[in-house]
């Protein structure tokens, strides 16, 4: 990774350099772009963690790995109870795929059950799946609508109410 800091009217200030998985460096440069005193170390990469290099682990780094944890009192939907995950994971990659493949058709079957509902129905259904955490909104700036956050995850989890969430696995 190679790069320059230029200021508002693009005079060389600083260089950036280093590897995208080891380190990132800065040095001072002068305004014809040499550079002047000391690099200075901006990040180093945290070295794995002992035993990733094992299958369950898969190389990854301390912070991949602990992305993954599972903590008390989340979401019945939340993709780290994702039970083919969880197998992979384990490395039981046979189980791992019968239940993906188990996950899917139960997906598949929610969406053949609902568009066989609204081809049978007078009124219009609801839509399939309706976020519990966002709310549709047009954006003031572009006018388009988006998904904007409602801030209610945060309270069902303090009461450990999930009555919002539909079964996904």
């Amino acid at each position: 990774v190679t790069g320059v800091i230029q200021n508002p009217s693009g005079t060389p200030k600083c260089l950036i350099r280093g590897c995208w998985d080891s380190h990132i460096e800065s040095q001072p440069v002068s305004e014809d772009g040499s550079p002047i005193g000391d690099s200075k170390l901006l990040w180093r990469a945290t070295p794995p963690p002992p035993g990733s290099e094992n299958v369950s682990m898969y190389n990854f780094s301390l912070f991949t790995v602990e992305l993954n944890e599972l903590e008390p009192g989340i979401a019945p939907t939340d993709s780290r109870l994702r039970p083919d995950q969880r197998l992979m994971e384990d490395g039981a990659w046979d189980q791992a795929n019968e239940e993906k493949r188990r996950i899917e058709q139960k997906q598949r079957a929610k969406r053949h059950r609902w568009e066989e509902e609204q081809a049978s129905s007078s009124e219009p259904l609801d839509p399939l799946f309706t976020p519990c955490w966002f709310s549709l909104a047009t954006d003031s700036v572009t006018g388009e609508q988006s998904y904007v956050y409602t801030g209610k995850y945060w309270e069902a989890k303090s009461r450990q109410d999930w009555s919002c969430c539909p079964d996904i696995y």
